[in-house]
């Protein structure tokens, strides 16, 4: 059984931008239902530079 999820990022304008223009294919690799981006303080980590926070949410 697989299941789907939800991600939910808290992204600079740069990383938002990229998951943007690839985001079809991160839905399909990560069997992503949606992915939503938000400004609320999530579990925020400097990923290369980028403060970045990801969620990730059964559905």
């Amino acid at each position: 059984m697989m299941d789907h999820i939800r991600l939910t990022l808290q992204a600079d304008q740069d990383v938002a931008q990229a998951v943007k223009a690839f985001e079809e294919f991160i839905k399909g690799e990560t069997l992503a239902v949606e992915v939503v981006f938000t400004e609320n303080a999530l579990d925020v980590q400097n990923i290369n530079g980028h403060d970045t926070g990801i969620n990730v949410e059964r559905v």
